[in-house]
């Protein structure tokens, strides 16, 4: 993943490892789930408009993909996390600790002061414009915001469960920010993968299989006992993550097979797949079913074995180098961006009725509207994510020390 030291070197090539294709790619699912929340908050349905020319058409079909996006980002999520689990199982040095250590600071070091900072905004809102449909609560919003509205979701209980990633199973997500549901998904499928693979993993010790056997029932139990419908929702979209988990454990016979293409035909195969993968999001956006979202996910999970050599044409590669390096803090852009958008919107259209209709005008409106999040996750990149790596080392020599002791 990128991950660049300091903002002066932000645009450097990055390490030889980098895939610039696929972070990028994560980068631009992430701005696309801005977009449309934006969208939601700050422009009428499309349903609601009269005559919409063609501009507005196809403005509303960009900006309604961020379902879709989320898809895209759990495919490449299992082909990263999940293929970090396999590769570590063949070489025989899965470690529990460590892989737990590497995800749960990856996860807390943002989600923390998210929590943190989502209650600051809400509250800040609450008080600024305590009539806004924003906080008030409404169903134009298409349960974006919630339709009770956002106190009752404020309390110490609910932000500690999506603390521990149990948000929509057993709680509500915390106030404004209905995009922690993802977080909590992403959770259980990094807590389920490495605990079912090493349930059937050949040589396994019988302890470690039990432990592992242990931890697959535990997580159904949590997820099938919770009194919300997030549950479910779980189990439903596993298929997606796993379908990137799958890419992963075929890296080495896609690699032989790509190189066997000519850099004209595996750029043509590249834009081809692509271009289903968009086709085949825009489908799902319109109709939302089980069968169109595996749809997605499988053809995403076959673009992106395309990538997997990253991209071989030069001024293209470079290109991706900003968006690639932007994808390091893609994070938290989707941790914090909802309850920025929101705070903005109860100041700008504090009721639905008073949001936009979608024009030329209006769609620059929300271009400039979409900085002020991406400005703010920059700076929260600054004083959190990008010490990720720096906190997990901390965190390791901290454990090994108390282990000597």
């Amino acid at each position: 993943m990128a991950h660049a030291g300091s903002v002066q070197q932000r645009f450097d090539e990055p390490a030889a490892h980098v895939n610039h294709a696929m972070n990028a790619a994560r980068f631009f699912a992430a701005l696309l789930v801005v977009v449309f929340h934006l969208r939601t908050l700050f422009v009428e349905d499309y349903a609601s408009a009269s005559n919409p020319e063609p501009f507005a058409t196809v403005a509303y079909a960009v900006m309604s993909l961020g379902h879709q996006a989320v898809i895209v980002f759990f495919v490449l999520s299992g082909f990263w996390v999940g293929g970090s689990v396999i590769r570590s199982l063949r070489r025989g040095g899965f470690s529990a600790a460590r892989y737990a250590n590497a995800r749960l600071v990856r996860l807390w070091l943002v989600l923390v002061p998210a929590i943190v900072l989502t209650l600051i905004l809400d509250a800040v809102g609450r008080w600024s414009a305590p009539a806004s449909d924003i906080y008030l609560g409404s169903s134009a919003y298409h349960a974006l915001i919630p339709e009770e509205g956002i106190a009752s979701r404020t309390s110490v209980l609910t932000a500690f469960g999506n603390l521990l990633f149990v948000q929509d199973v057993y709680v509500p997500t915390l106030g404004s920010n209905s995009p922690l549901w993802s977080l909590a998904v992403e959770f259980w499928y990094y807590l389920a993968f490495p605990a079912v693979l090493v349930l059937f993993w050949p040589g396994v010790a019988r302890s470690t299989r039990i432990s592992a056997g242990l931890v697959t029932l535990g997580a159904i139990v949590v997820l099938a006992a919770g009194p919300l419908t997030h549950g479910a929702r779980v189990f439903e979209l596993a298929p997606t993550w796993a379908a990137g988990a799958a890419l992963a454990a075929l890296r080495a016979p896609i690699l032989v097979s790509l190189s066997r293409l000519s850099t004209a035909s595996l750029e043509c195969l590249r834009w081809v797949l692509g271009a289903a993968v968009l086709a085949a999001a825009v489908v799902d956006s319109r109709i939302w079913t089980t069968t169109t979202t595996y749809l997605l996910a499988l053809l995403t999970a076959v673009w992106l074995a395309t990538l997997i050599p990253d991209l071989r044409v030069g001024w293209v590669r470079r290109g991706l180098i900003p968006f690639s390096w932007a994808a390091g803090w893609s994070y938290s852009l989707y941790a914090i961006h909802l309850p920025v958008l929101a705070l903005m919107a109860a100041m700008i259209v504090p009721t639905a009725d008073e949001r936009w209709s979608m024009n030329p005008t209006t769609a620059l409106m929300c271009l400039g509207i979409c900085a002020v999040p991406v400005g703010a996750a920059i700076l929260f990149w600054l004083a959190f994510e990008r010490n990720t790596d720096r906190f997990r080392h901390w965190m390791s020599r901290t454990r090994a020390k108390a282990e000597l002791r």
